[in-house]
């Protein structure tokens, strides 16, 4: 009984890293919350660069793409 309760700890304890699978869950869920967010506040962002574009150079050298 002993020995079973020992190699249960022992593959318990057992580090492993994360795999590639994991990495790419991982790298996918960033891009698709990173493509929400811009999707969401993408105009918002162009608009305030914009204005502040325009602040530092009034003239017509500020140009930002408008969906």
């Amino acid at each position: 009984m002993i020995e079973k309760i020992k190699r249960f700890a022992e593959r318990r304890n057992r580090d492993r890293g994360a795999s590639a699978t994991e990495y790419a869950l991982i790298l996918g869920f960033i891009v698709t919350a990173l493509i929400v967010v811009l999707a969401v506040f993408g105009p918002s962002i162009a608009r305030t660069f914009d204005k502040a574009c325009k602040g530092v150079a009034p003239t017509d050298t500020c140009r930002v793409a408008t969906p």
